[in-house]
């Protein structure tokens, strides 16, 4: 009796685990992609503009011969603008939360393939100890607690990707960002 209700239970377990864990792994993979072709399209923006640095180079010196007053160069002249720094922020740390739910979802399939490989081997009594050792050391891990965040970092993936997106798409054309 006992060995047929341990063996519903680890099935029932493993298949509730085991599907959560696939579809997260899916999700992250697929979702890591897309974040990281975003990350590649807006990574041009970050690097300095030459041509711009070279023309506020060029007016500070004709202002020094001139006797004008200099204005100097301002950061916004030598490097990214601001706005695109925090959507390219927002985008790695969209991206670095994926990864992390992926991560957290193949050691939850390892911790899963673990506990099942108790195994045919030895007396019922042995199996069904080490069966409850493995189950106590899932709830010592919280397990279960470990397997809920996976939806919570996959959604504030979601989240910071679209607030990315949207502070982007107010530097390229307003009023698509508005709709």
């Amino acid at each position: 009796v006992y060995e047929k209700l341990a063996d519903e239970f680890d099935k029932e377990f493993q298949r509730k685990y085991g599907n959560d864990l696939d579809t997260s792994l899916i999700f992250a993979g697929l979702f890591s992609a897309v974040s990281s072709s975003f990350i590649i399209q807006i990574q041009p923006e970050l690097q300095p503009d030459s041509n711009a640095a070279t023309q506020a180079l060029l007016m500070v010196l004709v202002q020094n011969m001139t006797g004008a007053a200099t204005t100097g160069l301002t950061p916004e002249q030598l490097g990214a603008p601001t706005i695109i720094v925090v959507a390219q922020s927002l985008l790695y740390f969209s991206l670095f939360s994926t990864l992390l739910a992926g991560l957290l979802a193949v050691l939850g399939k390892q911790w899963l393939l673990h506990y099942d490989s108790v195994g045919e081997r030895g007396t019922l009594e042995g199996r069904g100890l080490e069966r409850q050792r493995r189950f106590d050391g899932l709830l010592r891990w919280k397990f279960d607690l470990v397997m809920q965040t996976f939806p919570l970092l996959l959604q504030l993936s979601l989240l910071l990707f679209a607030a990315a997106l949207s502070i982007y798409l107010w530097t390229i054309h307003p009023v698509i960002a508005a709709i």
